[in-house]
């Protein structure tokens, strides 16, 4: 039961990120575009980042602690830098492609995490904590054991298949993409081999155009020579 609580938690709170991605980009950007890394509309980074924060209020409030608004601020900004730069390198090293990028943002860490973003997810973590998490918890609670199980799986299966067609897509699109890098190295490498073939070959008839001309122009002075002798002896 808690593992599909979990679960749930994980892919409502995966949707509403990629509602506000989406609506951010449309706002900011006026155009449309799909935020997530899978085809289905979650972004798991949102999903995987409030279900931590939710253990983390678990553990504490199990220990006797309440977590003021400044730690939970601080532990979103931590804990959201670690996770998006984790994120954005093991996706840049798999995948060989680029999902986000604060290059254009001050006080940037190679493009993947940036002060900005990680106060407005320090800022997102309050409003998290003190109405999400307890809108959520509300909601599921209310719900019978069963039919979270029962949606929980459901949830499992379409994200197992939304992440297989998403990585088999990917794979399949670095493949081609490698081929067709291969591809034009390869002939990139042919058209240079010959550029230098035609170079030597002109270079060779320009030595013999230029040893000939030598030549001929030796015999000339020879012939001048020869007749401007034969003048002074006559």
């Amino acid at each position: 039961m808690l593992i599909s609580w979990y679960v749930c938690l994980f892919i409502l709170y995966s949707f509403l990120g990629w509602i506000y991605e989406t609506l951010f980009c449309i706002i900011t950007s006026r155009h449309w575009s799909n935020r997530g890394f899978l085809y289905g509309p979650i972004c798991p980074i949102y999903g995987a980042g409030v279900v931590l924060l939710t253990l983390l209020v678990r553990f504490t409030h199990h220990r006797g602690m309440t977590l003021s608004a400044v730690s939970i601020f601080m532990v979103s900004v931590i804990g959201s830098a670690l996770l998006e730069y984790a994120t954005s390198y093991v996706l840049e090293e798999v995948f060989h492609a680029t999902w986000w990028d604060y290059s254009h943002l001050p006080l940037n860490l190679n493009g993947r995490i940036s002060l900005f973003t990680s106060l407005g997810f320090g800022v997102g973590g309050i409003f998290v904590y003190y109405f999400l998490i307890p809108f959520a918890e509300h909601i599921l609670n209310a719900l019978h054991p069963l039919g979270v199980e029962g949606m929980s799986l459901v949830f499992v299966g379409i994200f197992s298949a939304d992440l297989t067609l998403t990585i088999t897509a990917l794979v399949d699109f670095n493949e081609k993409l490698m081929y067709v890098e291969d591809s034009f190295n390869k002939n990139m490498e042919l058209i240079i081999e010959n550029a230098i073939r035609s170079m030597n070959h002109l270079r060779r008839g320009s030595l013999a155009r230029i040893r000939l001309f030598r030549y001929r122009n030796k015999t000339i002075s020879d012939n001048i020579r020869n007749i401007l002798e034969r003048v002074k002896r006559n």
